[in-house]
């Protein structure tokens, strides 16, 4: 696995300190997780954009 650095807010921060209550083994499994679903939601508003201009471009024929 990689590794990465990168800056985050206090708040962010506190956040990731209870990772553990919110049942990950550490921080990192949190922020994978986090990434990886931020990732399936972006995707899947692509795809509705992308359906949405199809769509509209269909009716305007």
């Amino acid at each position: 696995m990689i590794t990465a650095e990168f800056s985050l807010e206090n708040s962010q921060i506190q956040w990731l300190e209870q990772c553990q209550s919110f049942g990950f083994k550490d921080k990192s499994e949190l922020v994978r997780t986090a990434i990886n679903s931020l990732y399936e939601q972006l995707k899947q508003q692509q795809s509705l954009r992308e359906s949405k201009i199809k769509k509209s471009y269909f009716l305007e024929k």
